[in-house]
């Protein structure tokens, strides 16, 4: 009887426990075992998206599940995706999904998140509605989505940071030279000239130049005057043609000598911006050279006539009586840059680079004094000067008139000795005024008594100017 007793009790034991699970029992809620992302890092160069991986208990219980991507801060960046168990394991997760008795394991779920950021991806487990449901939450670690390697400008400035205009007839000098020298001496090469730099050239190098889309170009004055339009250069389909012979790339685009149509005098700045493939375009900040300056060329007067003949510092005009003086064209020719100040003194003032004016000579003996004066905007300066002068041809010069007329006192003065008779008042007047402008003689000699008539030696008279010859 004691087998049968014992099965007995067993039965009924059974038969409690059957109605406690079925009545009485609090089934568990779904639990979420583990959370993970499939890598730590991720790459927004090869457009990769973040992937999770998971592990779910009593996953039978469970209704949906919510996965939101958030920031370290909390604030979300992606969309929540909402996955419905209720008619079991969704189609979407079961490529991926594998279920086990109650536990679902699921490994290399896609997400949203794509964008370059930090994210933390939380889970919410909701179980189905009953007695003691319990919702599960839980967090996987900080995973990144690394962002494209945007383009840098690593350097950017001018070949030179003075530069030396050139131009004018400086220009057409070089350009009637040969290219090159040929040496006398056997076994030489030929001796080429250097390169002048005519306008400013800029050098420049730009990492990942395979993210860059474009490059922009613009020169300004040190005051944010704009002297030349903006230049694109457009890099997405590789270097453009302008700039093949100027750009290589290699892990970097290194340009160099890169003209800028700049030739004028002045200083000025160069700004280059980088535009990256995409949408991170205004976060590219511009890169500015130094001041840069071009000096203008020295000024040469090449050229200061009157009558189209060259002169020297004075220019003289004979008149006559009753006869017109022809007027003079004055000519000029200045090398300098277009920016170089040019005057002819006293009058007009400001005149062009080349040119010329008509004079009209004083009809009286008169002198007048013209300056061509070239100033550039630095300080460098060129004069030449010319003095006009007009004068009668047949007018005594004052000193010789002045000799002559002393001599012939000295020979009356002589006779009126030698005959012993008095000298004329007039005459006595114009010899000590002769000897007043003659060296004096000693004290000794001027104080003996002359008892014999002075020796007068004759007078040469200064040889005569004849201004007609000078012309």
């Amino acid at each position: 009887m004691l087998p049968f007793l014992l099965l007995g009790l067993l039965g009924v034991g059974a038969v409690a426990y059957l109605i406690w699970w079925v009545l009485f029992r609090v089934p568990p809620s779904p639990k979420i075992v583990e959370l993970y992302p499939e890598d730590s890092t991720y790459s927004a160069l090869n457009s990769d998206v973040v992937h999770l991986g998971w592990q779910i208990s009593d996953v039978n219980r469970l209704q949906t599940l919510k996965i939101v991507g958030l920031s370290v801060d909390g604030t979300p960046l992606t969309r929540p995706e909402v996955y419905d168990f209720n008619q079991g394991v969704p189609t979407v997760l079961q490529p991926f999904c594998t279920k086990k008795q109650s536990s679902l394991i699921c490994r290399q779920v896609r997400t949203s998140a794509r964008k370059s950021a930090t994210y933390v991806f939380e889970m919410t487990a909701l179980p189905k509605p009953g007695r003691d449901a319990v919702t599960d939450t839980s967090k996987t670690t900080p995973v990144a989505i690394v962002p494209i390697p945007q383009p840098s400008i690593v350097v950017f400035s001018s070949t030179q940071p003075i530069y030396q205009e050139v131009g004018g007839q400086q220009t057409k000098d070089n350009s009637q030279k040969p290219k090159a020298k040929r040496q006398k001496s056997e076994g030489k090469t030929e001796e080429s000239s250097k390169p002048v730099d005519d306008e400013i050239r800029l050098n420049w190098s730009v990492t990942h130049p395979e993210q860059l889309q474009v490059l922009q170009l613009i020169g300004r004055t040190p005051d944010n005057l704009i002297v030349s339009p903006v230049k694109t250069y457009d890099l997405s389909q590789g270097i453009p043609r302008e700039l093949r012979r100027l750009c290589t790339v290699e892990e970097q685009l290194v340009c160099q000598k890169v003209k800028t149509g700049i030739k004028k005098p002045g200083s000025y700045v160069f700004t280059l911006k980088a535009i990256a493939k995409g949408s991170e375009n205004d976060k590219l900040e511009p890169k500015q050279t130094e001041l840069i300056k071009i000096l203008p060329r020295p000024p040469r007067i090449l050229k200061f006539t009157v009558n189209g003949l060259p002169v020297n510092n004075k220019y003289l005009i004979p008149i006559k009586k009753d006869k017109k003086v022809l007027p003079l064209t004055l000519s000029w020719q200045v090398d300098a840059s277009d920016s170089t100040q040019v005057q002819l003194l006293p009058a007009p003032g400001s005149v062009p680079l080349k040119g010329s004016i008509s004079l009209n000579p004083d009809p009286k003996p008169s002198s007048m004094t013209l300056m061509l004066q070239v100033t550039t905007t630095t300080g460098q300066q060129q004069v030449r000067s010319l003095i006009i002068e007009t004068y009668d041809p047949q007018a005594q010069d004052p000193a010789v008139v002045a000799a002559a007329v002393v001599g012939q006192a000295l020979i009356k003065a002589q006779k009126a000795a030698s005959d012993g008779q008095k000298i004329p008042a007039d005459g006595q007047n114009k010899v000590d005024a002769f000897h007043q402008a003659s060296p004096q003689e000693d004290e000794e000699d001027s104080d003996s008594d002359i008892k014999q008539p002075p020796i007068l030696f004759p007078f040469e008279q200064p040889p005569q100017f004849d201004r007609s010859s000078t012309k």
